[in-house]
């Protein structure tokens, strides 16, 4: 989560995940706060409100609690595996070749949409500052393609949100997404060439841009990226390599999409936290709307999960005819129609009051 949603480089040590590692008497939080004082309040705030999960939360649930919080754990301990560098010499293929094969590959490991774009130094952050041992430090490997991909959350449990089921689905999307990026970095590497997978907790850049300009979705109004296939109920993966692959292109129906939002709003009016304010689209950026990152996570704090409300909410999530959209003359009538049809089927939002059967404990 970024504290902020504007285009251009990104350092690491700005994310509030991040922010909430700096341990008073560090290094880093000396370092960070004699560098941002104003952040420093709100920070100390946040850190100690009860983490994610915590018994004493209201959404503690006694099944899903525990086990998002094992999931987290497990991939942090595949972190030393990100990075993998090649076994042989290259093999002799074409980029074309190579490229039908890595789409058909990450399809094969469960991604719903993939997308391939040049790295840039704005894809990449300035520094990293999420784990002490790597505190200000440039990223490295600096690969030049990434491969970012899609892999699509349970709805099931999404639409619990902001109920504990919920997180489930958002730590699954993350085990998925990391194993399609591991299965990816070991398939490339055995072809003779470099790769990084960019999982959960341990990123060398911001996705969301990576996937924006692959191709993979565009930003909606929520600031999260929102796929043809499942809308922005999915989790985002980037593998970077110095494989030669074909390069794609932003979706062509971003600013159709973007105008949608702003006729649909779902995600501001029924944001928890309030912390998803519109904004019209700054020439150059790829964003239509603005996410108060401390707002957002000290919801997550007092509720006890990652919300998810927005994901939820958004009509994308249960399926917009973009071919519809790409064609339709007049936006705002496909819109409200679109709407009316969601809101008779969902009301405000589709959400799940009961568990899923396998997560009831009687």
């Amino acid at each position: 989560m970024k504290s902020g949603n504007r285009p251009g480089r990104y350092d690491e040590r700005d994310t509030l995940f991040a922010r909430m590692a700096y341990q008073h008497g560090t290094f880093s939080h000396q370092d960070y706060y004699s560098r941002h004082p104003e952040k420093r309040e709100t920070d100390d705030e946040l850190r100690g409100m009860p983490p994610l999960g915590d018994p004493g939360s209201p959404t503690f649930h006694a099944f899903a609690s525990p086990a998002s919080e094992a999931l987290f754990a497990f991939l942090a301990d595949l972190h030393p595996l990100v990075h993998q560098r090649p076994l042989t010499p290259a093999a002799d293929h074409t980029p074309e070749q190579l490229t039908r094969w890595i789409k058909g590959f990450a399809g094969q490991c469960g991604a719903s949409s993939v997308g391939i774009t040049e790295l840039r130094d704005r894809h990449y952050y300035t520094h990293r500052g999420r784990h002490p041992q790597v505190y200000g430090l440039p990223p490295e490997p600096r690969l030049p393609v990434g491969i970012a991909f899609a892999v699509p959350m349970d709805l099931e449990l999404l639409h619990t949100a902001p109920r504990a089921p919920e997180q489930l689905a958002t730590v699954f999307g993350y085990l998925n997404a990391a194993i399609a990026g591991f299965a990816l970095t070991y398939g490339i590497r055995a072809l003779g060439y470099e790769a990084r997978n960019h999982m959960d907790g341990n990123y060398l850049l911001f996705a969301s841009p990576v996937a924006r300009d692959a191709g993979v979705g565009v930003f909606g109004r929520h600031s999260l990226i929102m796929t043809r296939e499942h809308g922005p109920a999915v989790r985002l993966g980037v593998v970077s390599t110095d494989m030669p692959l074909c390069l794609d292109n932003p979706d062509p129906l971003e600013d159709r999409v973007q105008a949608f939002c702003r006729h649909c709003n779902r995600c501001v009016q029924l944001c928890p936290g309030r912390a998803i304010q519109p904004s019209e689209t700054e020439e150059g950026s790829p964003f239509c709307g603005r996410l108060d990152g401390e707002r957002c996570f000290r919801t997550w704090r007092s509720v006890g999960t990652d919300c998810g409300v927005c994901i939820s909410a958004c009509p994308f999530a249960e399926g917009i005819d973009w071919r519809e959209l790409g064609t339709c003359g007049d936006i705002g009538r496909f819109a409200r129609r679109e709407l009316q049809r969601y809101e008779a089927q969902y009301g405000k939002r589709p959400y799940r009051p009961d568990d899923p059967e396998w997560l009831r404990s009687r």
